[in-house]
């Protein structure tokens, strides 16, 4: 399948390339038409040539992307235009640009700004994702880019940018009614088609601004809506590792081991459907040439809803593997990889899980600005945003099946095999109509024995999840800086600010509730056989009417199924087809959303809230001179804050009873900074930005303590009242030779020195002689050694027996001595203006990327030095272009290499992405000075999602997870009055 998709892919690009040179002609013979005789730069190159501008003028270090026509930005989603940017890279989810990372620091040091105001999105996603976010991250697929006319990426600081990024800031501007100073109307729709899902994805926008009053007044209203429907099919195995494997002989000398083996090979199809509405306003007032008020509100809903489907090995229920001659082994560093295995007697599932997701963000942002004279101006910048995530409904039910025999999984199915296993199981049927006629409850001698024997094809229910999830997220901020001109080259700004962040969030599991001796016990276990129930104090008696249970028991396993299908082929005898619980059937007959009860006891690390206020004053001078006769402009100040965070988590008391646990903390930094640029000529200038910054600690290690016993898993979180937060110094040094119009050339070079960082300490430990758990930190990490008591293991621990004495997993977050992070960055700008017509309308934009790190994780007891989470050591965008005024067509492609998703990982060294290449094409062709006819084409090389995990000691590639998604076409019209 991998190969006939390759050649798809490069069917499609190579087909992409030919339309883009065939039209040349059409496009040159449009620009001679007699209503389009004015030669004016317009669309993608003007917007191209107006960024440069920006970067040019900047004394920091930046990028900008500018709309190429009103309410049309170059890319579809507001991640993938940013990706277009030296040292942006993003990571996607069911196909769609999610979060970003800069310069190898991935999302969580990227601060984002709208309309001049911090601002946080979260959403959900499937698990291979991220799941449900619960940091700082920013999730950009919230937001339609129709929304917005301009992207800027601050990759170096001043003391007048807030602090809280090491990575970037990202500001996102919506449109404003004086951008355009007179009457505009501007409408459009695409209808789009997904060549995996065969689905048909509309979109629309919509812009109307006008000025009154003499130019005093000013409103516009924007909107944009899409429509998406997605398949994201392929294969997973939920990590690879030896951990609890079984010892077994591994070669013909009888050497013994346990081998490394996929946790859950599986084949899985995920069907998605999405609705974003994004709307918004502004209003503008300038009462005369000196004043200006600006209110700006953005509204955007994201709602989705993602069922996933999967047929598996239950985790690593093999049975009993076959003769030694079956099976195949292979030397993996210290260990040995099992990537064929044959056995009888193992134990099949099939999931089904459903999802409705909505996240919707809101703000409100007010901008005063005067000049009281020509030397003295002032502004204030008011805002207010939330955002709200919501997964009310996230169900699984699973079937199981024992007693399987002749099962198989083959990952050595040539150079593919380790990404396409080969799944065979044996004698199991699949089909809906092969199941038996009996109900569970048939043949129920005192509750324990059944007619249904394994291998008679007898599916029963194994487990039900209700994992209803909600996160919050707000900010209220105040902002009031002035600007003093004391001459004609010396300017002296300053500034202050203050910012309330607020965070919640809410995660609920199937629990008896609280108040109850079972209240921090997972329910989710349903069924260990066909006919036996696994939990009778949550679910009731089999054998009572009226109990769930007992109607689970008395219906027919054929009543409740469906069967799904792959969309796709897949190797060998793999099946492509098989049963799994239908929910509104299950609704049906069960009433099981109602039936089984939810709460925060099973996952109370997972609840917990968080207030964070932050105080902040800078000052600084900025200066234009010359040094020698060439011209040197910058700044040179300072930024002093103060961070105050009280964070809210939740334990547990032996009757059940949910206690809150407080932590507090805080620190202030001051952050000097300086940037300078000099131009040794007007076509060439040096960049210098030398800064010390700062990034808040993620949210997840600022939880308060708390435990959690979840089936065989039983964890401690610490909090650590004196983390600190990320801390660096940075130097940044360009040269940029702007050597024509639209045209530049330039290298960069960073380094950052991570000063202090924080990671995760994560150990093992029984209970001593009292039943308490003994924490100590290693000496060379910063935090607080504690004592949990048995009393609270116990409460933890519930009615779950033997959980008491076990070994637990006990972390904390804490600051370790950092490391540092180097790079360089090259960008290529040139139109091919200096070519003879119809040439002269082409042009490329390129760069690329190459970052290094070494960091400090706490592997162990040690610290070990390796590279960034997020960080791809290379990375490259490129754009071929053609643009006429009339006609325009591009293709653009990016790169990224692998980089670690996990470090230290829970079953392996690490979990990393495998490298991604990305080709997309876009055209449009002005019909008349009112209509334009548009194209679009996404991910042309059906780039799939690829996930590995690894150990240290040996090259192999053990495959998580490989998806595709497929290509996406958009063909539209689009409007402007």
């Amino acid at each position: 399948m991998l190969k006939y998709s390759n050649r798809i892919a490069g069917f499609k690009l190579g087909a992409s390339a030919v339309a883009l040179l065939a039209v040349v002609g059409a496009g040159s013979a449009a620009f001679a038409q007699e209503d389009m005789e004015t030669v004016v730069v317009t669309g993608f190159r003007a917007s191209l040539e107006k960024a440069l501008d920006l970067k040019k003028n900047s004394l920091g270090s930046s990028d900008s992307i500018l709309a190429e026509d009103i309410a049309k930005f170059p890319d579809m989603n507001v991640s993938e235009s940013l990706q277009r940017i030296p040292g942006v890279a993003i990571t996607r989810d069911a196909g769609e640009g999610r979060q970003i990372t800069v310069r190898g620091l991935g999302p969580l040091f990227s601060r984002v700004r709208i309309n001049g105001m911090e601002a946080m999105s979260t959403a959900g996603g499937a698990d291979a994702s991220g799941g449900t976010n619960r940091g700082r991250s920013f999730d950009f697929n919230v937001f339609g880019s129709e929304l917005f006319s301009g992207l800027t990426v601050s990759k170096s600081a001043s003391a007048s940018m807030e602090e809280g990024s090491l990575g970037a800031t990202v500001d996102m501007h919506t449109a404003r009614p004086f951008d355009y100073s007179k009457f505009v109307l501007s409408a459009a729709y695409q209808q789009g088609y997904n060549d995996f899902s065969g689905s048909g994805n509309p979109r629309g926008s919509f812009l109307i601004s006008d000025v009154f009053g003499n130019g005093h007044f000013g409103a516009l209203f924007s909107a944009a809506y899409t429509v998406r429907h997605t398949i994201e099919s392929g294969a997973s195995t939920v990590r690879s590792s030896n951990t609890s494997n079984t010892v077994v002989q591994v070669d013909s000398a009888g050497t013994k081991a346990a081998p490394i083996m996929p946790r859950i090979p599986r084949y899985e199809i995920y069907r998605g459907g999405e609705k974003r509405l994004g709307m918004s306003s502004t209003l503008q007032w300038q009462p005369d040439d000196v004043s200006l008020v600006t209110l700006s509100a953005l509204f955007s809903d994201f709602a989705s809803q993602r069922e996933e489907t999967q047929l598996e090995i239950q985790s690593q229920k093999y049975g009993t593997p076959t003769k030694f001659a079956d099976q195949v082994y292979v030397p993996a560093g210290s260990r040995y990889w099992q990537p064929l295995l044959k056995s009888n007697g193992a134990a099949l599932r099939t999931e089904h899980r459903l999802d409705q997701l909505d996240t919707r963000f809101m703000q409100v942002t007010l901008e005063a600005n005067h000049s009281f004279t020509d030397k003295f101006k002032a502004n204030l910048h008011v805002g207010w945003s939330e955002s709200h995530h919501r997964n009310p409904l996230q169900d699984y039910i699973m079937l199981d099946l024992a007693g399987v025999n002749n099962y198989s999984y083959d990952f050595t199915n040539g150079a593919y095999g380790n990404w396409n296993p080969t799944l065979t199981y044996g004698t199991a049927q699949f089909d809906v109509s092969s199941l038996p006629t009996t109900t569970p409850a048939d043949g129920i001698t005192s509750g324990k024995t059944t007619n249904c024997t394994a291998g008679a094809n007898c599916w029963y229910v194994s487990s039900f999840r209700r994992r209803p999830q909600y996160n919050y997220n707000s900010f209220r901020s105040i902002s009031t800086d002035f600007e003093y001109a004391a001459t004609n080259f010396f300017t002296v700004t300053g500034g202050f600010d203050f910012k309330n962040y607020g965070f919640r969030t809410q995660s609920l599991r199937m629990s008896t509730g609280e108040g109850t001796a079972s209240a921090g016990t997972s329910q989710e276990a349903y069924s260990n056989g066909y006919g036996t129930i696994a939990s009778p104090g949550y679910y009731g008696s089999a054998t009572t009417s009226g109990t769930f249970a007992y109607a689970v028991q008395h219906t027919k396993i054929s009543d409740i199924a469906t069967m799904v299908n792959l969309p796709y082929k897949v190797p060998g005898a793999t099946p492509t087809s098989w049963l799994v619980a239908d929910f509104g059937k299950a609704q049906d007959l069960w009433n099981y959303q109602n039936l089984l009860s939810v709460g925060p006891g099973p996952d109370l690390g997972n609840n917990r809230s968080l207030r964070e206020n932050d105080y902040g004053g800078w000052f600084q001078a900025a200066w234009t001179t010359e040094l020698y006769g060439m011209p040197l402009r910058g700044d040179v100040g300072g930024r002093y804050v103060n961070t105050q965070v009280r964070a809210v988590a939740y334990g547990l008391t032996p009757t059940g009873t949910f206690v809150p646990t407080e932590s507090s903390t805080g620190y202030h930094d001051f952050l000097p900074s300086f940037n300078a640029v000099l131009e040794p000529s007007e076509e060439f200038l040096v960049r210098l930005n030398m800064a010390q910054v700062m990034s808040r600690p993620d949210l997840g290690s600022l939880a308060g303590d708390y435990l959690s016993v979840s089936g065989s898993s039983r964890s401690v979180n610490i909090a650590n009242s004196s983390l600190k937060p990320f801390r660096a110094n940075t130097v940044d040094l360009a040269f940029e030779w702007y050597y024509g119009k639209g045209a530049m050339l330039s290298v960069a070079g960073f380094y950052k020195k991570l000063g202090t960082f924080i990671s995760s300490y994560k150990t093992n430990l029984l209970p001593d002689a009292s039943g308490n758990i003994n924490f100590t930190l290693p000496s060379y990490v910063t935090g607080v050694n504690k004592v949990i008591s048995a009393a609270n293991l116990q409460a933890a621990c519930g009615a779950t027996a033997g959980c008491t004495n076990a070994s637990w997993s006990v972390t904390e977050s804490i600051n370790t001595p950092g490391g540092s992070l180097d790079g360089v960055e090259v960008n290529w700008q040139q139109p091919f203006s200096f070519l003879p017509a119809p040439f002269n309308n082409f042009g490329t934009t390129a760069n690329a990327t190459w970052v290094e790190s070494s960091v400090c994780y706490i592997i162990g007891t040690s610290c070990t030095y390796r590279a960034l989470n997020n960080q791809s050591r290379n990375s490259y965008n490129t754009t071929l272009y053609y643009d006429d005024t009339v006609f325009q067509a591009r293709v653009s492609a990016s790169y990224r290499s692998h980089y670690f998703m996990s470090l230290p990982a829970q079953y392996n060294d690490y979990e990393a992405s495998d490298d991604t290449f990305n080709v997309d094409a876009s055209a449009s062709y002005k019909v008349n000075d009112h209509i334009m006819v548009t194209f679009d084409a996404l991910n042309l090389t059906n780039q799939h999602q690829k996930q590995y995990t690894g150990y240290f000691d040996s090259s192999n590639k053990y495959m998580y997870v490989n998806h595709m998604t497929g290509t996406d076409y958009y063909l539209g019209i689009k409007y402007d009055f």
